[in-house]
């Protein structure tokens, strides 16, 4: 079953379940948090692109230690509404 499906499954269940509508907005809330920093990642990767800095520069380098920490926190995030 893929996530769609589960999604709208959910969604159609949620009218009778306060609790599980809480639930698909924590889940909404993490995608769109993991949209934006896909989005960040992708306009930063076409800027660095663009220079002629190597993927061992120090701005390279620290973007993905920030970007690295942010998906971390957000599995960690997503495992958390996953276990609810």
């Amino acid at each position: 079953m893929d996530i769609s499906a589960v999604l709208e499954d959910a969604q159609e269940k949620q009218l009778k379940d306060k609790q599980l509508e809480n639930w698909l907005q924590k889940l909404n809330v993490a995608a769109y948090e993991v949209d934006d920093i896909l989005d960040e990642c992708k306009t930063k990767a076409a800027r660095l692109n663009q220079t002629k800095y190597g993927c061992y520069h120090p701005k390279v380098i620290t973007f993905r230690h920030k970007v690295g920490k942010r998906m971390k926190e957000m599995m960690e995030k997503l495992d958390a509404i996953a276990a609810e």
